[in-house]
């Protein structure tokens, strides 16, 4: 039993907590980009499929200047993005981004 708490545990740090998130794949287009009083890397996005509207995301800091370089580009070439996050999280984040052809 103890094992099985441990690695549940291990789960939960590893994925940031996110093991038990409804985090899933989305196509989007972009509303809005940008950059926070703070330096966070911030998009407003609509997914394609109606299951959410204009709702603001986080990008992961590690990666803020290439999330922002793919979002800039995709938003002047009105490109549609394929996000993986969890839109319903009261914080939502991109965890990965890409442009779809």
């Amino acid at each position: 039993m103890r094992r099985i708490i441990l690695s549940a545990l291990l789960l939960m740090v590893l994925f940031n907590g996110s093991a038990l998130g409804a985090s899933a794949s989305y196509r989007c287009v972009i509303d809005q980009v940008g950059i926070n009083y703070s330096g966070v890397v911030r998009v407003q996005l609509t997914a394609l499929n109606g299951a959410f509207d204009n709702i603001w995301f986080d990008c992961n800091q590690d990666q803020s200047k290439e999330m922002l370089a793919i979002l800039l580009t995709g938003s002047a070439n009105n490109m549609v993005v394929r996000i993986w996050a969890d839109p319903q999280s009261p914080e939502p984040k991109i965890i990965n981004l890409f442009i779809l052809p």
